[in-house]
Parts: C-alpha cells; structure tokens; sequence
C-alpha cells in the first residue's frame, strides 16, 4: 500500500451537470420536450407541443401551438393563436405581438406591436408600451402600461389589474373545503363538549366516542390551520407584487373595462392620455384616481363598486374563528 494515499479514498462528488442547450435551426414541426433551455431558429408550426424545463426561445412565430418554457418565454415573431392552444412561461414571456392567444405567465409579459382579442393571466406586469391592447381580457397582478387600450371599433376589453388569478384558482379549490371543516370543527365540539362536561351521566362507551369525536375534530382544526397558514403567506406574497394602477401613452377607447380590487370603471366615450388610473386610499376612502400626466391634472373617472366572489370567498376563508370561550369574554 502507497503510504502517501488514504486506505479508503473518499471519491470526488461530480458537479452536477446543466442540461445543454437542444437547439433546432429552422421550424419546429413534431412535439418537443427539454430538461433544460431550448433555441428555435425558426417557426413552431400549427398543432406542434413544446415543453422546456428551462428557457424558451424562438426565432420566428408561434402558430396555434402548445408551448410551455419553466423560465422565460420569448417570440420574436409572435404568437398567432386562434382561438387554439396554450402559452404558458415561469418566468417572463416577449413576442413582437400576441393575437387571440391564451398567455400566462410568472412574470411580466411584453409586446412591441399589439395584443388582440386574447386571455392574459399574468403574476407581473403588461407591457405594450407603445403598441394596442385591444379586445379579450386580461387579468394582470402587476399593472399595465400601454399605447392605446381599446379599440375605435369599442371591442370590449377588459382589464384587471391589482388582481391574481392565481388566488382566484386556490379559493376555487380550498375556501369551500375551509368552511366545511370549520363547520364540523363547530358542530362537534357544540355537541361533545357540554356531554363531556357532565362525564358521570355517561356510559364508558359514550365517553369514548365523544373523547374520539374530539380527537378527530382537533385534528382537523390543526390540518385546516396548517393550509390557512400557507394560504395566507400565498396572499400576502401577492399582495405585496399588486400593482393597482394603468397608464396609457395615447387613448382609452369606448368598450374599455377597468377593474381594481373593489371597483370598476366602464368607458363610453375616449379618454386621452397620456394619463394614468390608479386606486388611491383604503377603505372606506378607497377611490379610482385618473392622473393626466402633461399638466399633472386629475381626470374624474367614473367608478362603481364591484366585489370578486372568489376572492371574497378566499378571504373569509383566511379568518380564523375564535374559540368560543374567547367570544364569551369578548362578550362580557
């Protein structure tokens, strides 16, 4: 044996491998499927599935395809949906224009041209900063800034901004499971406790069945307040990137609607910009402010209340009921 060498080496821990980048040179026509990032040097062609684990990037245009890229997505191109397959980035997604698409996306989402008549879910910003925005809706967490919003034709668009669709998603599957439990959580406890609370009138079995029901109840409360708990840090994370205002550099046409958290604001006649819409105050002094950005002069935007039964849902979801001793001291 060497003496100049351990007994038992201990072997070099590899360095973990990135997955290189799968590159296509002209169009995609057949599914796609990467670990890591992917480069197309042309087109997606209709009908064509594309998944990256990583980064998406594509030189020409998407054609009513299927696309999905774990971080950014970008098309210099375009994308040209038709009303057909889905378009979906972690992270940002960019293309020359979107047309009647459904995008979403972890982060912001730009487009040089125009977006028409498309599905926009979207964690960060819009920015079509001097291109159209027209037709379709969109649901947008990080505002919008844009050129021209709406059309001459009054295309109905609507905009929401201040808004996560992603929290509309968790309400749709958590807030009604929520009440549920804390309705049992409630009845249980208001059926065992009082025959708990006079043990000797009880046969040994009927004890264990309430001491069991409880049991059961408590475990429940401690689930449901683990996922309240998680659900609250995803609600306040949100609320943290919200973004509650709009600007447009040229024009808000007819057929516009404007929707923050609490109000809207439906345009029947063009407001010109360049001009900036925002939600102003909390509470009761909540209010929707126009700001014409020239002169610093504040436009009067009309605007009614308008509550989200999903979010509204989640939220009474996120309050925790206090034990009922609690109210009887609150009470007294």
């Amino acid at each position: 044996m060497d003496g100049g060498q351990p007994a038992n080496p201990v072997p070099a821990t590899a360095p973990a491998q990135t997955p290189a980048v799968h590159t296509v040179k002209g169009d995609l026509a057949a599914t796609l499927e990467s670990a890591g990032d992917v480069r197309i040097g042309g087109s997606v062609c209709a009908g064509v599935s594309v998944r990256a684990g990583g980064s998406l990037h594509i030189g020409g245009t998407i054609e009513s395809a299927t696309v999905a890229a774990g971080g950014e997505l970008i098309a210099e191109g375009g994308i040209v949906g038709r009303g057909k397959g889905r378009y979906t980035a972690g992270g940002s997604l960019a293309a020359r224009s979107i047309l009647a698409a459904h995008v979403e996306a972890g982060g912001d989402v730009t487009a040089s041209v125009e977006i028409a008549n498309s599905r926009l879910i979207i964690a960060g910003a819009l920015l079509c900063e001097t291109g159209h925005l027209y037709g379709g809706h969109a649901t947008v967490n990080g505002g919008l800034r844009c050129g021209t919003l709406g059309s001459p034709g009054e295309s109905e668009t609507i905009v929401e901004v201040g808004i996560d669709e992603t929290l509309r998603r968790l309400s749709a599957q958590h807030a009604a499971a929520i009440e549920a439990n804390q309705n049992r959580i409630k009845r249980v406890r208001s059926q065992v406790e009082p025959l708990l609370a006079q043990q000797r009138a009880l046969t040994a079995k009927q004890k264990e069945t309430a001491t069991e029901l409880l049991y059961e109840a408590g475990e429940l409360e401690e689930r449901t307040l683990s996922l309240i708990r998680q659900l609250r840090d995803t609600v306040a994370a949100s609320l943290a990137k919200a973004k509650l205002e709009v600007t447009v550099a040229l024009t808000i046409h007819p057929g516009v609607l404007l929707r923050f958290p609490g109000f809207e604001a439906r345009f029947d006649r063009a407001v010109k910009g360049p001009i900036r819409i925002f939600k102003d105050g909390k509470g009761a002094a909540a209010r929707i402010v126009g700001t014409e950005l020239k002169e610093n002069t504040e436009v009067f935007i009309k605007h009614t209340p308008h509550t989200d039964p999903a979010l509204a849902a989640l939220f009474r979801a996120l309050v925790v009921p206090k034990p009922k001793n609690e109210e009887n001291r609150a009470a007294a």
